[in-house]
């Protein structure tokens, strides 16, 4: 599966600002996702996540490659697994598990082709925001007239110096296993 997103790492004021955008329906998820890894990180240090995602008390394991093709793409391959420690999926790798990062997905906007979240990640002790859009490539011109409301919304309300600053965050933003496995790295003894 290719999957296409752009995400922008929040402070805490945008993320609650925007989390004031979320309608009465609303939906708010929590997912965990279990990241496993070689204890010289070599997959993460390859651009590879290894997970299993529980949600819903569903397991999903994963292989994604990020930015495979361009810098919005990944490609991942998946299987169901009975439960967050069923790691035969990632039996022939050498790898074990890293750690977790839990996240709280308030979805503001779904259409067909386009879903806006925004996630409050806790991992390792610490916690991020991010907003995050998931998208079909034929809406890319819906995303980022999103991109600008958002950006108006958050100028509008002193929370951001300017549109064009925010909307460039979208080109430096690390995907959350990337976050996750940077931060361990900070964390491990020299």
């Amino acid at each position: 599966m290719i999957e296409f997103e752009k995400k922008i790492l929040l402070t805490e004021k945008e993320f609650k600002k925007l989390l004031e955008l979320k309608t009465e329906g609303s939906e708010c998820v929590v997912q965990n996702n279990y990241y496993y890894d070689s204890e010289d990180l070599k997959m993460h240090n390859s651009g590879i996540t290894c997970r299993i995602r529980e949600k819903g008390g569903v397991c999903l394991a994963t292989v994604k490659t990020h930015k495979a093709r361009e810098c919005d793409c990944s490609i991942e391959s998946s299987k169901y697994v009975g439960n967050v420690h069923d790691d035969s999926f990632f039996a022939d790798m050498g790898i074990q598990l890293q750690g977790v990062l839990s996240t709280r997905r308030t979805i503001l906007h779904k259409q067909q082709g386009i879903e806006v979240v925004l996630d409050q990640n806790t991992y390792l002790g610490t916690t991020d925001y991010e907003l995050e859009i998931e998208y079909n490539p034929s809406m890319i011109n819906n995303v980022d007239d999103i991109l600008s409301c958002l950006a108006g919304f958050l100028k509008s309300e002193d929370c951001i110096c300017s549109k064009k600053e925010f909307i460039s965050r979208t080109q430096v933003c690390q995907s959350k296993s990337e976050r996750f496995f940077n931060y361990k790295k900070s964390t491990l003894p020299k």
